[in-house]
């Protein structure tokens, strides 16, 4: 369990330079990361760069027992071995364990994080951003908590999409407390999982920001997948006419009230 006298901010800190550090090195030695399967010299379009860019956003992961590493922790790129399996993290703690120190994981996974090279929509990605401002958070840090999240949502998803055994859409709500970070991410998470449910059996997942509202259009067969970017009332009428004709989903990732 990370730890660093109780306060959350400063881990976060040492984990980031950690992880950054730790990147960069990887980097320079060419990496082992998957490249992108897609890429056929011709130029794309920023939109179909920014669904790549989510579509095939890379996995590193942090490991426990590593004692001579900052935390006991030690960084590495590539999917994890082990994820948490959903009976890990079906766990309702009493309100007096909240906080309470978990023990050690068996499998030493702590944390595992996924990295999108132009960002997320949840965050500082924007259709023109400049790639050099300095300013974009390329990052998501997945919890066990955030990994329960999906499985819920994912089971649903089955329900409905693939088993046909529900008979209407399901609808989740996911409470997150400012401050702590601990929900930070779950809709980019979840929108990256989407993107790949059921190989990629959804059409398009509507991602709704505070101002913004991005349509994340699937790959399928010749298609590109792609991005495109609305403003949250101009794009009712574009969901009203896709709805009987696409399979999707919606996130609402906001911090106040919905306005839409």
């Amino acid at each position: 369990m990370i730890q660093n006298n109780g306060n959350m901010r400063n881990t976060q800190n040492v984990f980031n330079e950690r992880f950054n550090r730790a990147q960069g090195e990887v980097q320079e030695q060419g990496g082992r990361q998957m490249q992108n399967p897609s890429v056929t010299g011709k130029r794309k379009s920023r939109e179909e760069e920014l669904y790549e860019s989510l579509y095939y956003a890379k996995w590193s992961y942090v490991m426990s027992g590593y004692n001579q590493e900052p935390l006991g922790m030690k960084v590495f790129f590539g999917r994890p071995q082990h994820i948490w399996t959903e009976e890990e993290v079906d766990i309702t703690p009493e309100h007096c364990e909240v906080d309470a120190e978990l023990e050690e994981r068996p499998t030493g996974l702590e944390i595992f994080v996924l990295t999108s090279k132009m960002g997320w929509p949840s965050a500082t990605f924007q259709l023109g951003i400049n790639d050099e401002s300095g300013i974009m958070d390329n990052n998501v840090y997945i919890r066990r908590e955030m990994m329960r999240v999906w499985y819920i949502i994912q089971q649903k998803l089955k329900e409905w999409w693939v088993q046909k055994t529900e008979s209407t859409p399901p609808t989740h709500i996911v409470i997150g407390i400012p401050g702590t970070g601990k929900s930070c991410g779950v809709g980019s998470f979840l929108l990256h999982s989407l993107l790949h449910f059921h190989e990629g059996m959804l059409d398009v997942v509507v991602y709704f920001t505070d101002a913004k509202a991005y349509l994340i259009y699937n790959k399928k067969g010749n298609e590109e997948g792609r991005v495109v970017l609305y403003k949250r009332k101009d794009v009712t009428n574009v969901i009203k006419e896709m709805r009987l004709k696409k399979r999707g989903h919606i996130i609402f990732d906001t911090d106040g009230p919905d306005e839409t």
